[in-house]
């Protein structure tokens, strides 16, 4: 059954990555892979043929993963594409990259996990993108990157103990929030461009929050409720 999921994957990732590339202009590809057990690893890559500056095609891929200590993984390099992961069970690990290397617009990330020790990351780059991580769970760790944009919003939101979330926003016009609902939560969130904004909201005690944004014109709000919660904003 192992060998049967592996070679599926493979066969995935070698229809996407060959067929795919030969397909026309504006060709929209979908990617799909349902995993249940444990140990499991599931990578699914969409690139349009051509990386042009204008829209090429809509990439939409999702991975399911039910059990422990599973891996997945999402790159799509082609406008107004979406990527979808959720999983369920322990120690899993999740990640999605969109929109580098000049490409990718518009496009959308999410990355729900739910049970203890799960790790998530997303890397986006472009205008015009949207990541989001939900984490259920205790001793999660969701990490996020928006590189060079315009308008772009990354979002994370932590339930359970423990839990560590890093935001990291370069460009214009960036929104990036953090939600933490536990004990122990640590949130970084560093911005720097024009007209940037940062939220970070903790419950619980023993919470730390930081936010450093280096530009005009920036906003950044931490809301702490419990004991011993640290905050600290710097803003230039």
């Amino acid at each position: 059954m192992k060998l049967n999921k592996r070679f599926f994957v493979l066969a995935l990732v070698v229809f996407l990555v060959v067929g795919m590339g030969s397909a026309v202009m504006a060709q929209d590809n979908y990617g799909d892979v349902d995993q249940e057990g444990s140990n499991n690893g599931a990578y699914i890559m969409q690139d349009s043929d051509n990386k042009a500056s204008y829209d090429q095609g809509n990439h939409y891929g999702t991975i399911f993963q039910s059990g422990n200590s599973n891996l997945a993984g999402q790159e799509a390099y082609g406008a107004n594409s979406v990527l979808t992961i959720n999983s369920e069970g322990s120690y899993n690990k999740a990640y999605q990259t969109q929109g580098l290397w000049g490409v990718g617009s518009g496009s959308t990330g999410d990355i729900d996990q739910t049970g203890n020790g799960n790790f998530a990351a997303q890397s986006f780059g472009q205008q015009g993108q949207y990541a989001r991580i939900y984490q259920d769970g205790n001793y999660n760790t969701a990490t996020q990157n928006m590189d060079e944009g315009v308008v772009n919003e990354q979002r994370a939101y932590q339930y359970g103990e423990w839990n560590v979330s890093h935001q990291k926003a370069t460009g214009k016009y960036n929104f990036s929030q953090v939600t933490q609902a536990g004990d122990s939560n640590f949130a970084f969130v560093m911005q720097s461009a024009e007209h940037n904004n940062a939220d970070v909201v903790q419950s619980g005690f023993g919470n730390a929050g930081f936010v450093n944004q280096s530009s005009n014109n920036n906003d950044a709000n931490i809301t702490q409720s419990g004991n011993n919660n640290g905050a600290t904003i710097i803003q230039n």
